[in-house]
């Protein structure tokens, strides 16, 4: 079943690194407002959190189908969080307005009175092109691994994996 999952992720990688029609030197700057839901599979009130988020980044993109950024965020629930991570997209154009990527991240965060963590992930998304400056954009759960530093108690190890227990949606500038 790993072996299975792992091709698919590779077959998805390199079918999205097709020219995308994206001048390379294009800047973008995006907002964005995030939900996301954890369940850990125990029965413990701790083990189910939702929470809700909202970002900034900044990216360029290095050819016409590959961007790399920076990303900023904060999130909170019963726990105020704050993550710090770079970012590389590989796009794909489906037509004039509407682009596919894949989006690679590393990144560390903090956890309010609990520690923190350092990741690295993948996740899926959506461009439509609003105009020639505008576009909205959708990210859709994903592939994590991290590790938690933790500030009391033993430091763990994370993965997690979700089509749709992380939702972001942003509004960005290209120029």
């Amino acid at each position: 079943m790993k072996n299975l999952f792992f091709t698919t992720l590779l077959t998805l990688f390199l079918g999205f690194t097709a020219q995308a029609q994206i001048p390379p030197k294009t800047n973008f700057l995006t907002g964005y407002f995030s939900y996301s839901n954890f369940n850990s599979g125990d029965q413990s009130q701790d083990s189910n959190r939702e929470s809700l988020g909202i970002g900034i980044g900044y990216g360029r993109f290095l050819s016409e189908n590959s961007a790399l950024g920076i990303q900023a965020s904060y999130s909170w629930n019963t726990l105020n969080t704050f993550y710090l991570a770079i970012a590389e997209r590989q796009y794909k154009s489906f037509g004039d307005k509407f682009y596919g990527f894949i989006e690679f991240y590393a990144g560390a965060s903090r956890i309010e009175d609990i520690g923190n963590q350092i990741f690295l992930g993948a996740r899926p998304g959506i461009s439509y092109f609003l105009n020639e400056k505008w576009a909205i954009e959708a990210n859709l759960g994903g592939i994590n691994v991290g590790r938690q530093f933790n500030n009391d108690g033993p430091n763990s190890n994370n993965f997690s994996i979700g089509l749709l227990n992380e939702l972001d949606f942003s509004l960005a500038y290209y120029f």
